[in-house]
């Protein structure tokens, strides 16, 4: 079988493929999240994320991109794997953040003791909760982004596959023009064309007017 064949088997209710599926991907997985440790060492290092830290998340991209994956898109499985990979180690990431900033509140003394000599109340009232001040911000700006991504997943399934698949390789792994037609045995040239075809597909009055509802100002 394919990881096509056992993914679709998996969204049928056969979960009991979800081992063969991770033995089948998970050195892409451990690829994926060396490359992306490396690439933010010291970031990492800063809010105590480790490369085992980023390679663990990879199962639960895993079980996203079994749920996002569409077989009729015509695309490879480790294609929806891999945005789903960037997804969970940057969310890694935030909660080495959420998690260092913990940390500095262990460091403190009593936080029942009081602020000062004339001061009412203790040092707890004088802390910011970390993360609060964006909690309702951080909350909205997921849930858009989650709406964005099934709406431009929707978009690209739309448009013709050659173009879509340019669009995928480009903006959602990141590939340049010449590592997009190095992985799908196309000219740079050629994907630079079906990139800017895609893009104009998406530029149409029926499918700008789903995706302008997404921008930070809907009327520019």
């Amino acid at each position: 079988m394919t990881n096509e064949e056992i993914v679709c088997a998996i969204k049928a209710g056969d979960e009991a493929l979800y081992p063969e599926l991770w033995e089948r991907v998970k050195r892409l997985i451990f690829r994926r999240a060396l490359s992306f440790y490396n690439s933010r060492r010291d970031f990492c290092a800063s809010h105590g994320v480790t490369a085992d830290d980023l390679a663990q998340s990879g199962y639960f991209a895993l079980v996203e991109a079994v749920k996002a994956y569409r077989p009729e898109s015509g695309y490879r499985f480790t294609t929806f794997l891999n945005f789903h990979l960037k997804l969970q180690f940057q969310a890694a990431l935030d909660g080495g953040r959420r998690r260092n900033a913990q940390d500095m509140l262990n460091y403190c003394g009593s936080l029942d003791e009081p602020a000062g000599e004339n001061e009412d109340g203790n040092i707890l009232d004088c802390i910011l909760d970390p993360g609060s001040e964006f909690l309702y911000e951080e909350i909205d700006s997921r849930i858009t982004k989650e709406g964005l991504r099934d709406e431009m997943e929707s978009c690209l399934n739309a448009i013709k596959p050659a173009r879509a698949e340019a669009l995928r390789f480009i903006f959602y792994d990141q590939n340049t023009l010449q590592e997009a037609g190095e992985r799908i045995g196309r000219t740079r040239e050629r994907i630079r064309q079906l990139r800017n075809l895609g893009l104009a597909d998406l530029r149409k009055p029926g499918v700008l007017k789903r995706l302008r509802r997404y921008r930070e100002n809907p009327d520019v």
